[in-house]
């Protein structure tokens, strides 16, 4: 069953890793809305801050989402 929330509670870098992708690719989803602190996405996936700062940099490398000028992905 797929949860209509665009992070479920996962555990590890790959379930992250798919629901950041799974969203990015989403043509309802509003570019102008940052993703969540990397704070709030190591507590939902039970992984550490620094994994998750990782994960979002290289997606941004691959041009799957992009950081803004304050930071935020």
């Amino acid at each position: 069953m797929m949860s209509d929330q665009p992070f479920p509670p996962g555990t590890g870098v790959e379930d992250l890793n798919k629901a950041v992708r799974r969203v990015a690719g989403l043509h309802g989803w509003d570019a102008r809305l940052p993703l969540p602190t990397t704070r709030e996405l190591g507590g939902r996936y039970s992984i550490s801050n620094a994994s998750v700062c990782r994960l979002l940099k290289r997606l941004a490398e691959e041009k799957v989402i992009w950081r803004r000028a304050n930071g935020r992905y």
